[in-house]
């Protein structure tokens, strides 16, 4: 239950990082391109961050020597996604509301 609480962490935080840049991309293919670098980084986190998950010979684990650090990097990269497209998302709309004065 942990594990499949962690993917779903990961996933909201990569749909969050998706949607930030998807903001700032003119075209599709440059949102491609932008894009293809964040989920090799993410499946590389999910690959080797999670295999072993919670041993002592995780791969995060032997990085840092945090026993238990794999749900802190799952949730650290949710909350930071979520919150650059808060962030975003509040940006744009102040900018409308200027606009529309």
């Amino acid at each position: 239950m942990l594990y499949a609480g962690l993917i779903y962490g990961i996933c909201l935080g990569a749909a969050s990082l998706a949607f930030v840049l998807s903001r700032f991309s003119r075209n599709l293919i440059t949102l491609i391109l932008k894009l293809i670098p964040l989920f090799a980084a993410l499946a590389f986190i999910c690959i080797f961050g999670l295999n072993g998950m919670l041993r002592l010979n995780s791969f995060f684990y032997r990085m840092t020597r945090i026993p238990g650090i794999e749900p802190a990097v799952c949730g650290l990269l949710c909350a930071a996604g979520m919150a650059v497209a808060l962030l975003v998302v509040r940006r744009e709309r102040k900018l409308d509301a200027a606009d529309g004065m």
